[in-house]
């Protein structure tokens, strides 16, 4: 079995590292992006999904990087409508994640674009196979066409580039011992 951070983890379900939401400057140049989730998860106790946004090679924005996160029960999730910085390339993290009773799974695609100033962009994660494949599509829902997105190798994380590959299941199993007294 594979091991992945714990802070990974913990800003997945927990939301225990703090991490400013993106707020562009007042004469930033700016899109803005909804994104949703579907996913055919069974079993779980809790899903999530959360949006960031970075620069360069994972690297968070001065202005922030949360797009936005959601916590609840359900196979479609949606985050509201949130400003992300346009007329350059950005990287874009969709991350979702759920949890059973002795495990927890969660994955996480990253894509590269560049926004248009003032367009409005429609990403779509879906899940798929028990939360063991994912994949993420963006739509331009101004000119109402297919984005073109470049792919990394390793995902982005809050605290940088992931230590595992992009769009890869990450999974936490958990052994429990019951003993009588």
């Amino acid at each position: 079995m594979k091991k992945y951070s714990v802070l990974f983890f913990c800003t997945i379900f927990m939301g225990c590292v703090n991490v400013p939401d993106y707020v562009p400057k007042v004469d930033s140049k700016v899109a803005s992006i909804a994104i949703t989730s579907a996913n055919d998860s069974t079993k779980t106790t809790v899903r999530t999904l959360a949006g960031f946004v970075f620069e360069g090679k994972c690297q968070q924005f001065e202005e922030g990087t949360r797009l936005g996160n959601t916590l609840k029960n359900e196979g479609f999730q949606e985050l509201h409508s949130a400003k992300i910085p346009a007329e350059k390339e950005i990287t874009l993290s969709v991350i979702y994640g759920d949890a059973r009773f002795n495990e927890n799974r969660a994955c996480n695609s990253t894509v590269k674009f560049s926004p248009v100033e003032n367009h409005q962009y429609a990403a779509f994660l879906e899940v798929s196979d028990e939360g063991m494949k994912c994949s993420l599509s963006i739509q331009d829902e101004t000119l109402k066409e297919v984005v073109s997105l470049s792919i990394p190798e390793y995902a982005c994380e809050v605290q940088g580039v992931a230590p595992y590959k992009n769009m890869q299941p990450a999974v936490t199993e958990y052994d429990f011992k019951v003993q009588y007294r």
